[in-house]
């Protein structure tokens, strides 16, 4: 199993943060552990875990993150907690993310603070965490959308669960052929 970490923590402080790490390396004792700040973290790395320093809202950082790792089985996304952030790394990552993996968003309530890039009253923007998020949960059904054409995640999001400030969201594939043809959709 490989784990992916966005924020280390510890913030400026370059002996600190990594605790999440540790505890998932002790929680998966065969899982290799790799954690991703936009601080120079590397000195926190250690046997089966390895923290690499990039900018989560850089693709070509994430690119590199990447080649590093290789496929993943989960990845949380505990960094900078600013919409545009979010879905950056969501859209680079998420197609290496294999089949039957987890990809966690922590922190969503930045979503409605402008200061991260949320919006306070317009709920369903896609350029916050949770506008883009919400989107995602339609193509949970795109089969049975008449007239609608395919997110490119549409057909590989299995579930989509959502806790307080937290959502999970599962990659295997979704074609399940949608209702019958026989059953009428008006």
């Amino acid at each position: 199993m490989t784990i992916l970490e966005i924020g280390v923590g510890g913030y400026d402080d370059l002996r600190r943060g990594g605790e999440s790490l540790r505890m998932w390396k002790r929680y998966f004792p065969r899982a290799t552990i790799y954690g991703l700040d936009i601080i120079d973290k590397t000195t926190l790395s250690e046997p089966r875990l390895t923290v690499l320093q990039g900018d989560q809202s850089s693709p070509a950082d994430l690119e590199r993150v990447i080649r590093a790792t290789g496929p993943l089985d989960i990845i949380i996304d505990d960094g900078s907690h600013v919409s545009a952030h979010v879905i950056t790394a969501f859209n680079t990552l998420f197609p290496v993310l294999r089949d039957g993996g987890v990809y966690v968003v922590e922190d969503l309530q930045t979503s409605y603070w402008p200061h991260f890039g949320g919006q306070t009253s317009a709920y369903d923007d896609t350029s916050t965490s949770m506008g883009f998020l919400k989107n995602m949960v339609d193509g949970l059904n795109f089969e049975e959308i008449g007239g609608r054409d395919p997110a490119r995640t549409d057909a590989s999001i299995k579930g989509m669960h959502f806790y307080h400030n937290m959502a999970f969201i599962e990659k295997a594939e979704n074609r399940d052929g949608g209702a019958p043809s026989w059953l009428s959709r008006i």
